[in-house]
């Protein structure tokens, strides 16, 4: 696939917006689809543009924007990315000729087999065409590398997030615990008076705090399905990245419900067991 830039040029939009110019020769074609509404220009007379731009500009796709002062093209479609910011407008070759009829293809782009060695290719193209070719590079592994640093910061917050849930979750039991057995003091007495030992009175504190945990954990899960997207975008709105559909693992946060249920029944006899002249 021929290609300019992504971010190859500059151009201004509406005398406001100076974005960035990409264009392929074959929308239709790209493994990267970063459209969030609408479809890819397919006329001389068409663009899409990104989705900060579309703000800033208060237009969407049906509407004309004016590039360079010289055409109008009607936007088709808007995208989000990360290339320049998300300021990104996309065009078809035939649309560029008619603000610039020297513009030229600069890049292109080749999808191999999932199978193949990506670093043999590189190097025997190099061989090949050696000084014709001024930059090669492995899309995918330059693509990883820019994100390489926001996958570690979520990396970092959920592991914050799950610090900070396991601390209030631990607070909770224990202030939970200590109230069951000041409120049904009595009742663990008579408990105590017909043969039940301190063990078995201390599960009975135990189980009436989990069912608690397993209900908030049931809630945390239904909350972060509707939020977590919204959460994620906050961090990557200034990056151009305006939809998200972050896929929650069911099973991890399954597991993890049902860790905190299993470590609170741990916890509670001992936060029962702390209050020395209540236990014989």
């Amino acid at each position: 696939m021929k290609a300019i830039g992504p971010g190859g040029d500059m151009l201004l939009c509406d005398d406001q917006v100076n974005s960035r110019l990409t264009v392929y020769s074959d929308y239709g074609n790209l493994k990267r689809n970063n459209l969030i509404d609408g479809r890819y220009p397919i006329h001389d007379n068409e663009v899409a543009v990104s989705g900060a731009i579309s703000k800033m500009l208060s237009k969407t796709t049906g509407d004309y924007v004016t590039v360079e002062n010289r055409k109008e093209y009607l936007i088709t479609g808007l995208t989000q990315g990360s290339y320049s910011g998300g300021l990104d407008i996309f065009m078809t070759m035939k649309g560029l000729k008619q603000i610039n009829a020297d513009a030229q293809w600069q890049s292109i782009y080749i999808y191999l087999d999932e199978e193949a060695n990506i670093d043999n290719f590189i190097q025997e193209t190099r061989q090949s065409y050696g000084n014709q070719i001024s930059y090669i590079e492995d899309f995918q592994r330059l693509f990883d590398k820019q994100f390489h640093s926001n996958v570690a910061n979520i990396g970092i917050m959920v592991f914050s997030i799950l610090i900070i849930t396991i601390a209030i979750v631990l607070l909770i039991v224990v202030l939970l615990t200590k109230s069951v057995f000041l409120d049904y003091r009595h009742r663990f007495g008579i408990m105590k008076a017909i043969g039940f030992t301190p063990g078995q009175i201390m599960k009975q504190v135990a189980a009436s705090c989990v069912p608690v945990v397993a209900i908030g954990g049931f809630l945390g899960y239904l909350l972060s399905l509707i939020l977590i997207d919204n959460i994620i975008l906050l961090m990557f709105q200034g990056m151009g990245v305006y939809k998200i559909n972050f896929v929650i693992p069911t099973a991890y946060i399954s597991g993890f419900v049902l860790g905190i249920c299993v470590l609170s029944y741990a916890v509670s006899p001992l936060s029962v067991c702390r209050m020395k002249e209540k236990c014989p």
